[in-house]
């Protein structure tokens, strides 16, 4: 009995011996079934196949952000190009307006022609080398346009030049138009006085130079500021007007110092001492303009040319503009990079996206492989040790001479083993004990590392999974970049189309500034008609005065005449009166 009890323990040992030893002969090869999940579909490395793609779309991200920020920095300087080309047509035709009010002594058209200069300045120096523009820092104009900015700033120095000239006879124009405006304000009340005057002359019955003095005195006073406002509105100095207009002054005091020589009432010369005095500021007027008549033809001259050079300046700055459009309207192939490289990005994406799927598949299929193959095993050792046990039936029941099938599974060599051991029983049972103890152990140990391989091998799934999750948001979220890239390029032609628009107006203004400037030319003419006019009416009042004078001769003959006659005299006393 004590016998039957020892052989069914040695049984269950050599089981448990046999089934530890399957076990760590199979644990081997369920690590290297898992070594080949890391290997690609060509042999390479699945994690160095990602971080090659990765690199590849990181670069091409990095080169279309960098092309997107330079083609908005091209499109917000095209922006400023055609808006500094539409201004600059717009102050050429400005400059003209304002230099032909500032030949008249306007302070203010100065001062819009001061800042009309300098703006048309300060932008054609940024289109041909750079700088600030509008508030922006800009490079120079591109290659295509350096032409036409170079014929503009050709052009533009000769205006310059006379605009400095213009502007440095300022104070002398300012004055012209102070003392035109002194001449015209006192004007009326000169006119009333020396008619006053005529009318005190030929009610006292004074000499008849006296009177024509004082009727030349009403015709001049009137023809000092006509010719003075006709060197105000004039674009050129008219050197006879000029002169005209100091021989008038000169007359006119000349006039006047006779008229206050001639004896007369105390009427008379009440009017001729308040005649003298309003007629001094108008002639002290008149002398300043004279004084300065060279620096005058200067200036109106540099205005004249101004006038005359505006319509080449507004025709190169509509030249330049042209040229802009070109340069920046119609293909742009930097957006066709992009949307190229955008195309590509979202190829890396998906190959991407791809890799990290095969790998995720093949990596499960791997684990169930060898958690099915580990299980099989298992299953196949188990059947084998059964069988083996069941031979072993009667070896339990103390029977020595029984021997096991020796086969080509498993338990084969355990089975050899066995009938070794049978044989050698007496001799063995020691150290049948003793392994049976080492058989129990490496069991146990064999049995804890197959259930760490299972958790392992459940756990790195769970990773898998989510490192797939992560890849899928990183596709979603490089699409939606893309997409905003699209939107950006669109953006950018709106901008250029807002542009546009703005030429059209800014050309619309010019059209009319244009319209303006035909109609002053047409004023000025109709001023100087006036002003011809004006002469010849002057011309006929002073041929009248000589008439006027002869007349008056005539009927002072009569008068003696008819006196030295006596009554024989009356007829002629009546022609006298008469006369």
């Amino acid at each position: 009995m004590a016998l039957k009890l020892f052989d069914q323990k040695k049984a269950a040992e050599s089981e448990t011996v046999s089934d530890t030893t399957i076990i760590e002969d199979d644990i081997p090869t369920i690590h290297g079934g898992g070594a080949s999940t890391s290997e690609g579909a060509h042999g390479r490395p699945v994690s160095e196949r990602m971080k090659s793609l990765g690199a590849l779309f990181f670069l091409l991200v990095a080169v279309i952000i960098g092309l997107l920020m330079y083609q908005a920095r091209q499109s917000a300087n095209a922006t400023l190009y055609v808006a500094a080309a539409g201004e600059l047509q717009m102050l050429s035709q400005q400059i003209a307006k304002a230099a032909q009010l500032s030949l008249q002594g306007n302070t203010s058209a100065f001062a819009e022609f001061r800042a009309a200069t300098g703006r048309f300045a300060s932008l054609l120096s940024a289109l041909g080398g750079g700088g600030d523009l509008m508030g922006q820092s800009v490079p120079p104009s591109p290659d295509s346009t350096q032409p036409q900015v170079t014929a503009l700033s050709e052009a533009w120095t000769k205006t310059e030049r006379d605009a400095t000239q213009l502007l440095g006879q300022e104070e002398n124009l300012v004055a012209l138009n102070q003392s035109v405006d002194t001449i015209n304000a006192r004007n009326a009340l000169l006119l009333d006085l020396t008619e006053e005057v005529a009318a005190l002359k030929l009610q006292s019955n004074a000499g008849p130079r006296e009177i024509a003095a004082a009727n030349m005195a009403v015709m001049l006073s009137q023809r000092i500021a006509k010719n003075a406002n006709a060197l105000l509105v004039a674009s050129a100095i008219d050197p006879e007007v000029a002169f005209l207009l100091g021989k008038d002054a000169n007359t006119f005091r000349s006039l006047l110092a006779t008229m206050k020589q001639s004896p007369s009432d105390a009427e008379t010369r009440e009017r001729l001492d308040e005649l003298e005095n309003s007629a001094q500021e108008s002639l002290d007027s008149v002398s300043g303009i004279l004084s300065n008549m060279q620096f005058l033809v200067q200036a109106k001259q540099a205005g004249s040319r101004m006038f005359e050079e505006s319509s080449e300046l507004l025709d190169l700055t509509r030249k330049l503009s042209s040229a802009y459009d070109r340069e920046f309207r119609g293909f742009d192939p930097i957006t066709s990079v992009i949307v190229l490289l955008g195309l590509i990005s979202v190829v890396v994406l998906v190959l991407m996206a791809k890799a990290y799927d095969t790998d995720l598949t093949n990596r499960r299929t791997e684990a169930e492989r060898q958690r099915q193959s580990a299980e099989n095993e298992r299953n196949l050792s188990q059947q084998a040790i059964l069988r083996l046990m069941n031979e072993m039936g009667d070896l339990a029941d103390g029977d020595l001479t029984v021997r096991a099938t020796v086969t080509e599974d498993i338990t084969g060599a355990i089975a050899d083993s066995v009938n070794y051991t049978i044989e050698e029983l007496a001799v063995l049972v020691g150290r049948i004990n003793d392994a049976a103890t080492r058989v129990t152990a490496a069991t146990e140990s064999a049995q804890r590392t197959s259930t760490e391989l299972l958790d392992a091998t459940e756990r790195q799934t769970r990773e898998i999974e989510e490192a797939g999750a992560t890849v899928q948001r990183m596709a979603k979220s490089m699409t939606e970049s893309s997409e905003r890239a699209l939107r950006s390029a669109q953006v950018a032609r709106r901008s250029r189309d807002a542009a546009q628009k703005g030429t059209n107006a800014v050309e619309n203004t010019i059209r009319g500034m244009h319209d303006i400037r035909e109609q002053i030319q047409e004023t000025s003419k109709r001023i100087k008609r006036l002003g011809e006019s004006s002469q010849e009416i002057g011309e006929i009042v002073e041929l009248i005065s000589d008439i006027t004078e002869q007349t008056n001769v005539l009927a002072l003959n009569a008068a003696i005449q008819a006196a030295s006659a006596g009554e024989a005299g009356r007829g002629f006393t009546v022609v006298a009166e008469e006369v």
